[in-house]
């Protein structure tokens, strides 16, 4: 049985690695914004990025939601985005006060 299970198992843990992305979030915050600005940030998904600004993230490969304060707008207002994350390349994210901008860059 448990000779039958390892490499099942195995099949398992590398198909489930190849659904995995890198992402870095930019560290610097946006002109304007209230210090909290970043923890504002609304995202099941890629609260470690966020949380780890500055270094490169594992995360699920596919589509992400955030909600995004605007704070030269208003303290109560969000921009809602979502994008795909490309498991095949590091995705950059550099929050802008209401918003995101996206870089890809690709392994040599």
């Amino acid at each position: 049985m448990m000779q039958k299970l390892i490499p099942i198992l195995c099949l398992a843990l590398a198909a489930c690695s190849e659904k995995l992305a890198e992402v870095a979030v930019a560290p610097e915050l946006p002109q304007g914004v209230r210090p909290d600005f970043m923890e504002r940030i609304d995202s099941t998904t890629l609260k470690e990025a966020i949380d780890r600004a500055g270094q490169n993230v594992q995360v699920e490969a596919g589509e992400h939601a955030l909600d995004i304060p605007c704070d030269g707008v208003s303290e109560n207002e969000f921009a809602k985005v979502t994008f795909k994350v490309d498991p095949q390349v590091l995705t950059v994210l550099t929050f802008k006060s209401c918003g995101v901008s996206f870089q890809t860059i690709f392994p040599e």
